[in-house]
């Protein structure tokens, strides 16, 4: 009866944080509406008009296409990047022994371990329909839309050991590459002398950067906040009914 107690209790948090999450999310897409796609040379005259350019800060939003002036050279692909996870995989297959009928059985079984996993980026310039650019710090982004660059699976054919055989090893990289038409909305800001859009000082504020049109992302965040909003209420409901479960249950014995 404790576990009932212990998931009821669960679901009940699992709720308040939906609930929390669902209000956030509401209000970033409410921010988004009222954002408008400002032109870059818009935002640069802006800018050389505040007299405090230090403390210079603003929630912008821009579409353009990602320069290739400042890019990563992708380790797996070769291909020309801004953002880039690469992962490596190793498969792998490892004797394990058992006790079957008293006597130690020695069987085999298979799986994965990753032994390499990286991030790397670059601030990097997008530039909108009348030519003009501002920067991009990608740093601290939580969701990003990435293509996959690349992804083989090699067999290992080297001899490896009698318990522990390596059969092989996938490479995957997946990437914001390129010429690749963005929306982005953040904090604008100063930052090594460049305008640039960043992760903003509030945690809750919004930071996106994403390979959709701004339609696709309201839509996209509005039916998440209903999804969390519907959980509000469900995952407590269902709290409750396994903590009452458990309190019944003693009461029987």
């Amino acid at each position: 009866m404790e576990l009932f107690i212990i998931i009821g209790t669960g679901l009940i948090i699992s709720g308040l944080f939906s609930h929390f999450h669902s209000k956030t999310l509401f209000s970033q897409v409410e921010t988004l509406k009222t954002l408008g796609a400002t032109p870059i040379k818009e935002l640069k005259e802006l800018f050389a008009g505040n007299p405090d350019k230090d403390s210079f800060k603003q929630a912008s939003e821009i579409s353009g296409i990602i320069s290739d002036d400042i890019t990563l050279k992708n380790e797996y692909s070769g291909l020309e990047s801004v953002y880039c996870k690469t992962v490596e995989i190793e498969h792998y297959e490892e004797s394990y022994y058992t006790t079957v009928n008293k006597k130690n059985v020695r069987k085999s079984r298979r799986g994965t371990k990753i032994i390499n996993n990286k991030t790397e980026w670059v601030n990097f310039k997008v530039i909108d329909k009348e030519g003009n650019h501002v920067f991009v710090n990608p740093e601290g982004i939580k969701k990003l839309d990435l293509v996959t660059a690349h992804n083989l699976y090699k067999p290992f054919n080297q001899p490896s050991g009698r318990d522990y055989k390596i059969l092989g090893h996938t490479k995957e990289e997946i990437a914001l590459l390129t010429n690749t038409q963005v929306y982005i909305a953040g904090e604008l800001k100063i930052e090594n002398n460049e305008l640039t859009i960043c992760n903003p000082s509030k945690e809750t504020d919004l930071f996106i950067i994403s390979t959709k049109d701004k339609n696709d992302v309201v839509k996209s965040k509005q039916q998440s906040a209903v999804l969390f909003k519907n959980f509000t209420y469900l995952l407590p409901i269902l709290g409750v009914i396994s903590v009452l479960i458990a309190i019944f249950g003693n009461f029987k014995k």
